[in-house]
């Protein structure tokens, strides 16, 4: 619950909710949680909040833990693929257009604009900054992405 109403204020622009919803979970949840979605819904919604509000550093590290949690072999794809358009939107705080594209490309499939508006809306951002040539090229190379390539542009 407290996960939804996390997302839904980040959704919504309040990213202090969003925050404060984020952090009351971390506070029950703990790491040996028996369900991989229960431990990587969390870093990953809460690492949006940052990245929309600019705070690129903390994303980036939400999404990092996210992304270890989920673990190379989890066949999880829904949350790979969220955990991937994460990584693009702290790209894109920092002035990253290129691996912003690189990323929402990597994170294709799971990302329709009326589920994640937030991602949907930064895509057409770097496709404007880029060009559609430009930004085509990239989001191909990010949906031909590998766990090892996405683990080595995140680090």
């Amino acid at each position: 619950m407290e996960e939804a109403e996390a997302l839904h204020a980040c959704r919504r622009g309040d990213l202090d909710q969003a925050l404060e919803r984020c952090r009351s979970l971390f506070a029950v949840l703990h790491e040996g949680a028996p369900v991989v979605p229960f431990t990587v819904m969390p870093p990953t919604s809460y690492g949006r909040a940052p990245a929309l509000s600019g705070d690129v550093d903390a994303a980036m590290e939400q999404h990092r833990v996210a992304l270890d949690r989920l673990g190379r072999r989890n066949q999880n794809r829904p949350l790979l693929l969220m955990v991937r358009a994460g990584f693009g939107l702290a790209e894109q705080a920092r002035g990253d257009q290129e691996r912003a594209a690189v990323l929402f490309g990597a994170s294709t499939g799971v990302e329709p604009p009326d589920d994640l508006p937030e991602t949907a809306e930064r895509t057409r951002a770097a496709r404007a900054a880029l060009g559609e040539e430009r930004f085509t090229a990239c989001f191909a190379r990010g949906a031909a992405m590998s766990w090892r390539e996405l683990s080595a542009m995140v680090d």
